[in-house]
């Protein structure tokens, strides 16, 4: 259902668009995604990585540390991890931010991005996030697809 197209990669973070049944402007507008540096399957630098190209299930649930629900993504439904190998990644959230120093492995969600990162993050999420939610809760399982892919240019 939910594509994140990773098309552009730096020294300091990732960046793409994300796509919903195919469709880019599933708000009106694009969505960008700004994450940590992509690396090679299985190589994780604590708080400066994205998770890695592959599937995963997208979620809503309560986060402690933002005090507020917001999207989970995960691969592993029983630690609500995302694991690759003897490596993982906990509490990876799709929100609110700009820059690489917003992020520790989460994806931040924009309608505008330059070279340094992602802008309108606050409009793009409190569209996004009611919009995932009626998603959602159509779901049997309470959950969606996402599939993070890296587009070399």
């Amino acid at each position: 259902m939910f594509e994140v197209i990773r098309d552009i990669f730096t020294l300091r973070n990732t960046m793409g668009y994300m796509l919903f049944n195919g469709k880019d402007d599933f708000l009106g507008r694009r969505v960008y995604v700004l994450e940590d540096v992509a690396r090679p399957q299985g190589v994780k630098i604590p708080s400066e990585t994205a998770i890695w190209e592959g599937e995963y299930w997208l979620t809503i649930t309560y986060s402690g540390r933002f005090k507020r629900d917001m999207p989970l993504i995960y691969n592993d439904e029983k630690t609500l991890a995302c694991i690759s190998g003897d490596k993982r990644f906990d509490g990876v959230r799709q929100h609110i931010g700009n820059t690489d120093a917003d992020t520790e492995a989460c994806q931040l969600l924009g309608f505008v991005r330059n070279k340094t990162g992602v802008y309108e993050s606050t409009n793009c999420f409190n569209l996004y996030l009611p919009f995932l939610k009626d998603i959602i809760k159509n779901q049997i399982d309470k959950r969606v697809r996402l599939t993070i892919i890296n587009k070399q240019s």
